[in-house]
């Protein structure tokens, strides 16, 4: 829900859920159309910040009408992933520049950040969780993450008008 939600601040007008298996470890992965994650003044993705400030959300500070499109609301959206799997990986392309990826691992605070060679058509963000917990891959089905995501962002996502596909790669 976080990670949709982070989506829909950024103004994404489609998300993208995928659960697949890729050499055998199951991943589950977010992807967007939406802004990306801010750039520095040097034109890459701000994800010092991201990576820094987990459950130090900005937003805490700001009244209503500041908080019009600043994503993320409580800092939380990352620090979630550890319950999910071992790794998050974050690619973001925001306006012209270039790709970039960070890339972060359950129980360290250290993370890597570098330009993303693969393809990526168009501004956004994808996340994938990957190597998902045993235990996390039978609540993360498609009917599971629908009925979720309906019972907790029913009316922010019709009020975004946002489209969020859902594509299970693996066998009930």
């Amino acid at each position: 829900a976080e990670l949709v939600e982070n989506s829909i601040d950024a103004e994404a007008t489609r998300i993208h859920i995928t659960r697949g298996r890729k050499r055998g470890r199951v991943f589950l992965r977010v992807s967007d159309d939406g802004r990306g994650v801010p750039l520095t003044a040097d034109g890459i993705p701000d994800f010092d910040y991201v990576a820094t400030h987990i459950c130090d959300s900005l937003k805490r500070r700001l009244d209503e009408r500041q908080r019009a499109g600043v994503q993320g609301e409580f800092g939380i959206g990352l620090l979630g992933f550890w319950s999910i799997g071992k790794e998050l990986e974050m690619v973001s392309q925001a306006r012209d520049a270039p790709p970039h990826v960070m890339t972060m691992r359950s129980g360290s605070r250290a993370y890597d950040r570098r330009r993303y060679l693969g393809a990526r058509a168009g501004t956004g963000v994808e996340v994938t969780i990957h190597e998902v917990h045993r235990e996390a891959q039978s609540r993360l089905t498609a009917e599971r993450l629908q009925r979720y995501l309906g019972d907790e962002l029913r009316e922010r996502i019709r009020r975004a008008g946002v489209t969020i596909v859902i594509e299970d790669r693996l066998p009930p």
